[in-house]
């Protein structure tokens, strides 16, 4: 994951901390009071914020704290678990997996694990968060030998409630106000939000095998699921120069996917102005879809003639909003004739329509990681790396020495946290 989508996972979460203790600071709740609760393992009542705690939890820290991890949720959906009275706390609806959650107000988050441990155990559900806003987790099922089931955590557990303490004392809402001890809240947060952001939890529920499928279905056509927009693979729309095999067809095909991920990945880190589905829109209605495909009238010019070339040398100087040059050889020919590729506009439309922008936010992060083609050959899958195993290793290693050239001569973005 990259470090500008975890620095702004980190200031978000900061600010929701901080408008959670203004809620808490506009009730006038006493130090000593808020301390009981902050510091140790009081629970807050109706009359010390005058409403139901568990709502005011929900309202101010859980459910801006999951949309900054990046979940889609519906508040208390009609489980199927048992009678109407029983309902989740949320359900998760941008997961493969089926994901619920329960809530609690903070400081009681035995209670929201019990919970979830009964409707995880109705076998309806694979995977339940828990959480009291302070304290939070990701589980499954686990089955013991005595024949017993508990949660077993899916990713390492994180606590929000150091980071609630550290600015608590900054700000003298409470009696304390040592922050000798208490680690930066920063790190605390950058680890919360890796653990348990959309992304990773998406990789460790395995939901990641959807991508990847549609990944393969978009470049040769042989996704196990059904990816509906996508009627025509890459590599049999690719038009190549006579004697080209196979082999090239599928290497240029991935070859074009991996830096169409890149300027996608670049257009998120605000270092490229270029959006991939307007150019295609722009091109599509002008003049251009009269004078060849989106790939020989558009991309051909933005790979070669402007990417890969510094700015005074182009042809253009405005072109493309006047793009940095990326000098890691990216895009750069690759392969023998690669210049005399072309790919029909169809089968374009539906990588740019089902991958580049339908899993936009998989394909960010995926990107940031490295290439697209490496992160398929992680699956089981290795047959699409053998197909292409002359020109893998030149592919992949144009696409890493890219992003150390982004990293070292344009904007660090990609590295500052640890994976």
């Amino acid at each position: 994951m990259d470090s500008a989508t975890i620095a702004d996972a980190v200031s978000a979460l900061q600010e929701t901390v901080d408008a959670f203790l203004g809620e808490l600071d506009e009730r006038n709740i006493p130090p000593n009071r808020l301390g009981e609760i902050i510091e140790g393992k009081e629970e807050f009542n109706g009359t010390d914020i005058r409403q139901f705690p568990e709502r005011f939890v929900e309202d101010h820290l859980i459910w801006p704290v999951l949309n900054i991890l990046g979940y889609e949720v519906i508040p208390r959906p009609n489980s199927p678990a048992g009678g109407d009275d029983e309902y989740p706390d949320f359900r998760v609806d941008n997961l493969p997996a089926n994901v619920i959650g329960e809530n609690k107000a903070v400081n009681d988050i035995d209670t929201a694990k019990t919970e979830l441990l009964s409707y995880l155990d109705s076998a309806r559900h694979e995977y339940g968060i828990a959480t009291d806003g302070f304290e939070w987790g990701l589980y499954e099922l686990k089955e013991r030998d005595n024949g017993r089931v508990t949660l077993d955590p899916v990713v390492e557990s994180q606590s929000l409630k150091p980071v609630v303490q550290y600015a608590a004392r900054e700000n003298d809402m409470v009696t304390y106000s040592d922050l000798t001890g208490l680690p930066n809240p920063e790190g605390v947060l950058a680890r919360f939000f890796q653990q348990l952001g959309h992304h990773n939890v998406r990789r460790a529920t395995g939901g990641l095998s959807q991508f990847h499928d549609l990944y393969s279905e978009v470049l040769i056509g042989e996704g196990d699921y059904d990816h509906n927009g996508v009627n025509t693979p890459l590599v049999d729309a690719v038009d190549a120069p006579g004697g080209a095999t196979e082999a090239e067809r599928t290497a240029f095909a991935a070859l074009t996917l991996d830096r169409l991920a890149f300027i996608r990945l670049m257009r998120d880190r605000d270092v490229l102005e270029i959006d991939l589905h307007d150019e295609w829109r722009q091109s599509n209605n002008g003049l251009n879809r009269f004078q060849g495909s989106f790939y020989s009238t558009c991309l051909l010019s933005l790979f070669y003639d402007v990417l890969a070339k510094p700015w005074k040398a182009r042809k253009d100087l405005e072109a493309f909003g006047r793009p940095p040059e990326f000098g890691g050889g990216l895009f750069e020919p690759i392969l023998t004739g690669e210049s005399e590729y072309d790919i029909d506009d169809s089968a374009m439309q539906d990588a740019l329509t089902a991958l580049i922008e339908g899993e936009s936010r998989t394909v960010i992060n995926e990107a940031a990681r490295g290439s697209l083609l490496e992160s398929y050959r992680q699956t089981d899958d290795v047959d699409l790396a053998g197909k292409i195993a002359e020109w893998y290793a030149d592919l992949t290693g144009a696409y890493e020495a890219e992003r150390q050239y982004v990293e070292e001569n344009i904007e660090p973005t990609l590295r500052r946290y640890s994976e």
